[in-house]
């Protein structure tokens, strides 16, 4: 059984083309589909929207073989872009990444994908297995962050003409193509440069341990913690800095390290304890200082 897959475009939405070598007459569908968008092209090519096509293709398995079995056919589209809207709760799909789709996510959307056939029929994943489509993240909205991927330098123009160049989205696309083209040395020397700046940092904080203590022992300990807390800078040139080291796997996060008991960093007490330090430091490197409270 060999059957073949072509991406088409319908008025700038991708559909799939499912080729197969013997006519079909009949097909399952799950309940609650819209089965006007199910188009019998030929008897042997039926066509769906690419919501559904993943889902029609296991529906209907004994039919059309496994989904990633099948063989991308000559002609078809050789990517398309798409994301999911959490308001609308469905996934939406555009052929050409627009300046009006790249809108629609920075409004409504989590991460944005790049789905690349295997126009060749011969691409493999990082297990070895030949797959019909390959996901490319561009960019995601995390819990807590943000999660930058390769951009073509049209993929990038079109964000910034959607969304301007002053942008949050923007601002973290340039930010990651800044630290994944900083050389091996420049990355050492930041790197020493951070330790530097959480040296200092710590070194205050120890300077100051007698007094910190003792403002910690008068903080009300009755409230229940659920979550944990992160401190972060809002200096321009150092968030640059750890953003480049995280890029580049140097650090995990651009949490600033500071030399603080666990304790500290229970969420009802770390912004108390940090507004103290900063109150009794006067010191610029804390004084830039943030906490963010994760809640569990």
């Amino acid at each position: 059984m060999s059957t073949q897959i072509k991406i088409v475009s319908a008025k700038g939405h991708p559909q799939m083309q499912i080729i197969l070598e013997k006519p079909c007459f009949g097909f399952t569908v799950k309940k609650g589909w819209n089965t006007k968008k199910i188009k019998r092209i030929t008897d042997t090519i039926i066509q769906v929207p690419i919501a559904m096509s993943f889902d029609f293709f296991s529906l209907n398995k004994d039919t059309f073989g496994s989904y990633f079995d099948a063989q991308i056919a000559e002609g078809s589209l050789a990517q398309y872009y798409g994301f999911y809207d959490l308001y609308a709760d469905q996934h939406r799909y555009s052929v050409e990444l627009t300046e009006n789709f790249v809108k629609l996510f920075a409004e409504k959307g989590d991460t944005m994908i790049r789905y690349e056939m295997n126009i060749t029929n011969e691409a493999t994943n990082g297990l070895g297995m030949r797959m019909p489509e390959f996901e490319h993240k561009l960019y995601e909205n995390a819990f807590c962050d943000s999660d930058v991927g390769d951009f073509t330098e049209k993929e990038y123009q079109c964000f910034v003409n959607a969304l301007g160049e002053d942008s949050g989205i923007v601002n973290d696309i340039k930010k990651t193509i800044i630290a994944k083209n900083t050389s091996d040395d420049d990355i050492s020397l930041i790197e020493q440069e951070v330790l530097r700046y959480e040296n200092r940092i710590n070194e205050t904080i120890e300077k100051f341990s007698a007094d910190i203590e003792t403002f910690k022992s008068s903080l009300h300990s009755g409230e229940f913690d659920c979550g944990f807390t992160i401190i972060r800078t809002t200096d321009e040139d150092m968030k640059t800095k750890y953003n480049i080291l995280k890029k580049n796997g140097i650090r995990m996060t651009d949490d600033v390290h500071m030399n603080f008991p666990d304790d500290y960093m229970a969420c009802s007490k770390s912004s108390h304890i940090l507004d103290f330090i900063q109150k009794k430091a006067n010191n610029v490197d804390i004084n830039n200082l943030y906490v963010r409270t994760i809640l569990d």
